[in-house]
């Protein structure tokens, strides 16, 4: 499984290749209908007050970036990892893994700064799932019988349906928030070991679950193409 490190890497190479894909589309589009607008870079406080609200049990970071070229259409992509660990008398679990996710975004409002936007993701997690300690009951004489179960790797991939709103504050930083509906289509690994929590997208016994953020953006802005 990556390190933190290798996490960044990925989320660096996510950021890079959208940034590169900015000059060619804005050199070929039509003069009357593209420009370049900017890139936003965000990074999500819903993981910071998610860490302190699960008791210090989950630990997130996510950071997002968009590309504005048409007036109404964005190009999106999401990344971040997240270490899940939990202690109770019947068990213990570790989980911990990155996710990225790829997307468009349609902006509903004419005119000036602000973003309302529906759009849609396809997301995928590289993770991995331990249990030091878990206790099983025997049914025939109701013994306890303690076990565990040894890291094992996972990929799963989903697609969301996201609405949301991006507000300019002041100067180039903007708010906002983002919903999720997220539908599994995958999930790779043992099936005897069994997953409980996906980085990204919540708990892996559920094939839709829902999800928010909230964000905090600095636009880099960029000179018009004309």
């Amino acid at each position: 499984m990556p390190s933190t490190s290798g996490c960044i890497l990925r989320l660096s190479s996510l950021l890079a290749l959208l940034l590169a894909a900015a000059p060619a589309r804005a050199q070929t589009a039509g003069q009357d209908t593209l420009y370049t607008k900017g890139v936003r870079i965000g990074f999500d406080l819903s993981r910071v007050a998610n860490y302190y609200i699960t008791q210090r049990k989950v630990l997130g970071f996510e950071v997002s970036a968009d590309l504005r070229l048409q007036n109404k259409l964005l190009y999106v992509a999401e990344a971040g990892f997240a270490t899940i660990a939990k202690d109770a008398p019947a068990y213990t679990f570790r989980s911990n893994g990155y996710y990225g996710r790829l997307g468009i975004e349609r902006n509903m409002l004419k005119g000036g700064n602000d973003i309302l936007f529906f759009g849609a993701r396809y997301a995928f997690s590289a993770f991995n799932f331990q249990s030091d300690r878990f206790v099983v009951t025997e049914p025939y004489w109701q013994e306890e019988l303690p076990s565990s179960y040894p890291k094992e790797n996972f990929l799963a991939q989903w697609v969301e349906g996201v609405a949301g709103l991006k507000g300019n504050v002041f100067g180039n930083f903007y708010l906002g928030f983002t919903t999720r509906f997220k539908l599994r289509v995958a999930l790779s690994g043992n099936r005897d070991v069994g997953a409980i929590t996906i980085p990204g997208f919540g708990d892996a016994s559920n094939r839709a679950s829902f999800g928010f953020n909230y964000y905090v953006f600095y636009q880099i802005p960029l000179a018009d193409s004309k």
